[in-house]
């Protein structure tokens, strides 16, 4: 599930900037803290010309609020604003434009408070009244709009993409298709299809961002320095490593020659830049970035700024693994004891350095450190997303295996036994996976401890009767099958340990039947494999088609299709076309063309 915060948006350009670090929610609130007051200072949003001093107040009481909100203090900033929505509605009545930019607010203050769901339904609020009042293609609606993109990426993805395809089609009527409040909702809509792991779509939609914002007149830096890391971690996320650090470095150079040395989106690039360098094994640059990052941070910051916890987290990654597992302990409990000064006490963010330390503990053989941090971070994890997801069942199978290496049986039972499983529509079809996930260890868990943990042969087999009973089910038959590709390697384990464990139960008490189902098992392991390699490797591998170029042949038609779509709408200007610009891309998707062939 994603987390909204990493949306990052700089000045009046709203940007994703898809930080592998912490967001900064005083960043959003402060591009659309300055929106609403352009938005709800205009014209026509005032109702009388002789205001009682009691609406000079409460638009006083909202900049209050804001400067509460920006020292984190969330609930008194909700608080103060409700007085102002409360003096709006005594004057004006619930559906005035005063009152929708109250909710406008408080969703900001809500999204502070990582929660996103009570933002959207604010601003829904604030979008009713506000398309009431001055009609649904004003572009002061258009700005709600957006935010509801923002808050719904992690809740619903499709709603969200709704409510940002019609921002962008108020915004192309009210600005024109080449205008940099265009070039937002096409940067917003790529970060949703980065969360739903189309980064095919993430790019084609943030290079239609970068091609506006490249061709202003007066080219803003900062946002085309935004849109090249937003770049970088969509590649990222296909392993195109070379165009990573390509996007990096040149968002690095330019916020390099116009910010300020410690600002916070320099900050920012080194530490995300150095995650990619660490992903890609180049350890001692990630530890430069790391290192500069936080040495900045702490000289820029104050003490207990999430953003040192951030580069606490990370620098303890890249000594990890680099075999300093000391200091890379000790930074993360400095990202924790910061972190859980300032978050709710099961923040996502608690949970990853939770997991990060038990991971250090394990590699120093301190099994009951690790088992005290692995119950943290999975218990934070469940509260968070509500099941049992991939992310989940990685650190619930650590947790498992450490109580076992400590002969805790009983407790592993327990924890198993306990937990809930549930479908949940935002997650699928990652639930699904994570069930298998889940009953194929629950399985492999039980088969090895049934007997010190007092259960029977037949419950040791319960998991992976049900986890048969899952993979012949409507639901999962309903998958297309590339999905059902992704982790066939889990179902073919899965098989496989309930084999193992019928013929251990065949061996202890001479049962056929349980040597008829071991045999069952196995070949349907061996079955999942076939299909798994089939479906993976025989068209490739029968064609003689490497990886590498299926991967260049897909850029290459992301490419032309945008190409041909702007070289179209540029033609279609008439003799207010610019045939310098249509000339630049037909060279280009001339050269596309031939790489295709």
């Amino acid at each position: 599930m994603m987390d909204w915060n990493k949306i990052v948006i700089k000045n009046n350009f709203p940007m994703p900037d898809f930080n592998i670090n912490p967001g900064k929610c005083n960043i959003i609130g402060r591009l659309f803290f300055a929106t609403a007051l352009v938005v709800y200072s205009a014209p026509a949003f005032s109702q009388t010309g002789n205001l009682p001093a009691d609406t000079a107040f409460a638009r006083q009481n909202l900049w209050n609020a804001y400067h509460i909100y920006q020292k984190g203090n969330n609930d008194s900033a909700i608080v103060v604003s409700q007085r102002s929505i409360d003096i709006y509605k005594k004057y004006f009545g619930d559906t005035c434009l005063q009152v929708a930019e109250g909710y406008h607010f408080q969703a900001i203050f809500h999204a502070g408070k990582g929660r996103p769901d009570r933002s959207a339904d604010l601003d829904l609020k604030a979008l009713e009244i506000t398309t009431r009042v001055v009609g649904k293609d004003d572009v002061r609606v258009s700005n709600i709009l957006l935010n509801l993109g923002l808050w719904l990426t992690g809740i619903d993805t499709e709603k969200a993409l709704e409510y940002l395809d019609e921002c962008l089609r108020v915004r192309i009527k009210n600005y024109g298709a080449n205008h940099t409040e265009v070039a937002s909702v096409y940067s917003n809509i790529s970060q949703i299809y980065r969360e739903k792991q189309d980064n095919f779509k993430a790019i084609e939609y943030q290079l239609k961002a970068l091609s506006i914002l490249e061709a202003q007149p007066k080219a803003d830096s900062i946002a085309i320095a935004s849109a090249y890391s937003s770049l970088g971690n969509v590649y990222g996320n296909i392993r195109q490593y070379d165009k990573v650090n390509y996007y990096y470095e040149k968002a690095l150079a330019i916020r390099l020659a116009v910010l300020p040395p410690k600002h916070g989106d320099i900050l920012r690039t080194y530490s995300n830049f150095g995650s990619w360098l660490l992903e890609q094994g180049r350890y001692d640059e990630a530890l430069e970035y790391n290192m500069k990052a936080l040495n900045l941070r702490l000289d820029a910051l104050k003490p207990g700024h999430q953003d040192i916890a951030t580069s606490y987290n990370n620098l303890g990654l890249v000594l990890d693994k680099i075999g300093q597992t000391d200091s890379a302990i000790t930074c993360f409990r400095r990202a924790i004891d910061i972190r859980v000064r300032k978050l709710r006490a099961n923040h996502p963010r608690i949970g990853s350095a939770c997991f990060n330390l038990a991971e250090c503990y394990t590699r120093q053989n301190n099994a009951d450190s690790a088992i005290v941090y692995y119950y943290k971070a999975f218990y934070i994890q469940l509260e968070n997303i509500n099941d049992v997801g991939a992310e989940c069942v990685v650190t619930l199978n650590k947790l498992a295996g450490a109580l076992r290496a400590k002969g805790r049986h009983e407790e592993i039972r327990t924890l198993f036994e306990n937990l809930e499983i549930r479908e949940s529509p935002a997650l699928y079809p990652v639930s699904l996976d994570g069930k298998v996930q889940l009953l194929r260890m629950k399985g492999r868990f039980f088969s090895n401890i049934y007997s010190k943990a007092h259960y029977s042969i037949e419950q040791a087999l319960e998991p992976f009767e049900e986890m048969d009973r899952l993979l012949t089910s409507d639901q999962y038959l309903s998958w297309p099958q590339d999905l059902r590709a992704e982790f066939v390697s889990d179902v073919h384990d899965g098989y496989f340990a309930g084999a193992e464990t019928c013929l251990q139960a065949a061996e202890s008490t001479g049962s056929v039947q349980y040597l008829e189902r071991a045999f069952d098992y196995a070949e349907k392991a061996r079955a999942f494999l076939l299909y798994g390699k089939l479906k993976d490797e025989s068209a490739k591998l029968k064609a003689g088609i490497p990886e590498s170029l299926l991967q260049r042949e897909r850029e290459l038609y992301i490419d032309i299709s945008y190409l041909e779509e702007l070289i179209r709408k540029e033609k279609d200007k008439g003799p207010a076309a610019r045939d310098s610009l249509t000339t630049v891309w037909s060279a280009r998707l001339f050269d596309r063309k031939t790489d295709l062939k």
